[in-house]
């Protein structure tokens, strides 16, 4: 059907006859309905869009909480605390002797672990050592330091220069007060005896008498964590004979 709007344009009723201007183009009814049509369809969509943008702003706000991290940052609420690397501690020497008390004429007692004899007794200094035998590596011995030094720490450091002398690879350790009291100093070192690595320690020392003392022991390195209980029994044993 076609339909004329325009309102220059007049039905004649009597006449049965358009009145004005009949050039201007009719407009179809069917076309009208296309272009409504078209346009709510294009409402309809734009109104699909925003809806689908703000539903997803909501899913997503726009804060610092939903931001994935940066490259390298760390999650300080999640990550476990580092822990510091620790020293790893000395193992402490586990006593594994059984031990006899031994009576010196030099005029001490000390208690010497079980089948460790005497072997060599001398004087000028006063020297003592005890061992299994004299071919084992291990031993124990006392001897008289000088009473005539400034101190035991002097005393045992004159000892120190003879035995640096007289012993093939000697190699200081340490030389250093203190070890065993307020007059007291230490010496340690290693040295080549026969073709194997001997580790020995000296505690110097000042008696009940006022005499000055060393008690030294030796084993091969290798042995020495398991031999050193020895020399700790023997300075915790240590007496002077009474007279």
């Amino acid at each position: 059907m076609t339909v004329r709007d325009d309102p220059g344009i007049r039905w004649n009723g009597p006449e049965q006859r358009w009145d004005g201007d009949l050039s201007a183009p009719a407009r179809d009814k069917s076309d009208a309905s296309s272009t409504l049509y078209a346009a709510l369809a294009a409402v309809l969509v734009v109104a699909l869009v925003t809806g689908l943008v703000l539903a997803v702003r909501h899913d997503r706000p726009d804060n610092e909480a939903a931001r994935p991290p940066a490259v390298g940052a760390q999650d300080t609420a999640t990550d476990e605390p580092t822990e510091e690397p620790t020293e790893e501690a000395t193992p402490i020497p586990i006593d594994t002797f059984a031990y006899a008390l031994v009576e010196d004429s030099f005029g001490f007692a000390l208690e010497a672990p079980v089948g460790w004899d005497l072997i060599w007794h001398s004087a000028d200094p006063d020297y003592t050592y005890y061992s299994l035998s004299e071919e084992s590596p291990s031993g124990l011995d006392v001897r008289a330091l000088d009473p005539d030094a400034a101190s035991v720490y002097d005393a045992l450091d004159t000892f120190a220069v003879d035995v640096a002398s007289t012993n093939d690879g000697y190699r200081l350790l340490r030389m250093e007060d203190g070890g065993f009291g307020p007059d007291s100093a230490s010496l340690e070192y290693t040295a080549d005896v026969e073709g194997v690595t001997r580790r020995i320690l000296y505690i110097g020392f000042t008696a009940t008498d006022g005499d000055r003392y060393a008690l030294g022991l030796g084993a091969p390195e290798d042995e020495w964590p398991d031999t050193a209980p020895v020399l700790d029994h023997a300075l915790a044993t240590f007496e002077v004979s009474a007279e």
